[in-house]
């Protein structure tokens, strides 16, 4: 039992012997410069711990860049119920194995929501060169009764404008 174990104190410390030639130790009081001196010591040998005991594998890194892909066509509800949630899918083109959805950018003005899809196109490793059709939804919360217009990104234009793919939906109540 460890009551009957061997209890040394000297300098605040009080030590128990748990097994041949260990110790565990408590500092009872202490100044507040050898508290110190001993939190100092612990975040050292914890960020020492913590530096050392992540592995970063060797793998080669992914070299990346992210690309915002044109939008051909959209499945969204004729119209919206206040208070539900509707699933939007975005139908886009892939040009080749590389590329692979990273996320929406959304904004909001209003009751006008701009999408845009973005893809993370990666480029130290061997792909399908073939384009592929691929497909994403996002949902949608309708809060308001006003209809709600969505705007999504196409691409741009031989003069520089963005051109968009306009949905107007409707909220019934």
């Amino acid at each position: 039992m460890w009551l009957n174990k061997k209890i040394l104190k000297f300098s605040g410390f009080f030590c128990f012997e748990t097994q041949p030639f260990y110790s565990f130790c408590i500092l009872l009081k202490a100044s507040s410069e050898i508290k110190c001196k001993i939190m100092k010591k612990l975040i050292i040998l914890i960020l020492l711990i913590t530096f050392f005991s992540c592995d970063i594998g060797g793998e080669e890194l992914q070299d990346f860049t992210v690309e915002i892909m044109p939008i051909e066509s959209v499945e969204v509800p004729t119209e919206f119920i206040i208070g539900n949630t509707h699933v939007i899918t975005v139908n886009y083109t892939r040009p080749n194995g590389c590329y692979e959805f990273n996320s929406f950018i959304p904004q909001t003005n209003g009751n006008t929501r701009t999408i845009a899809v973005v893809d993370t196109v990666y480029s130290n490793i061997s792909c399908t060169q073939s384009s592929i059709e691929a497909s994403v939804s996002f949902e949608f919360s309708v809060t308001s009764a006003e209809t709600h217009i969505f705007q999504f990104f196409q691409g741009t234009s031989q003069a520089g404008e963005d051109q968009y793919l306009i949905v107007e939906v409707p909220v019934i109540q």
